[in-house]
């Protein structure tokens, strides 16, 4: 009976537990559906700490880019050059989304790059270089 006891509290233990609050709520363990993020992020030929809370951080950890939100505009980057548009929001009543929608692409014709790479930043701007394949 102690020994049952005991499993049945560890098992309780190992499952999310939401707590409700007021009219909402929060669930005390990640859920098992949910990855997890990587431990690090990192990618070869990056020297010092990566700067992961900057509008254009994701250029650091992806081959391109995420959305960049440097209002009033945003850009993606892209093998094909850096993609310009002006966010738009969308609301209805299932929530509210602010996809990228490219409105003008600046590049290179007969180019496209494998990775946009961040050569340099400082507090106010961002430098990325658009990396060709070893054949080109």
């Amino acid at each position: 009976m102690r020994y049952s006891l005991a499993l049945l509290l560890l098992l309780g233990l190992a499952v999310a537990q939401q707590v409700e609050l007021g009219a909402g709520g929060y669930v005390t363990r990640r859920p098992t559906d949910i990855i997890d993020p990587p431990p690090t992020i990192s990618r070869s030929g990056w020297e010092g700490p990566a700067p992961t809370n900057r509008w254009w951080s994701s250029l650091l950890w992806t081959a391109f880019s995420e959305t960049l939100y440097a209002g009033p505009l945003s850009f993606q980057a892209r093998p094909d050059g850096l993609a310009f548009g002006y966010p738009r929001l969308m609301v209805d009543e299932e929530g509210f989304a602010m996809p990228f929608i490219d409105d003008i692409t600046v590049g290179l014709e007969h180019f496209a790059a494998e990775a946009a790479r961040v050569t340099r930043f400082d507090d106010w701007t961002v430098t990325a270089r658009w990396e060709a394949a070893e054949d080109e």
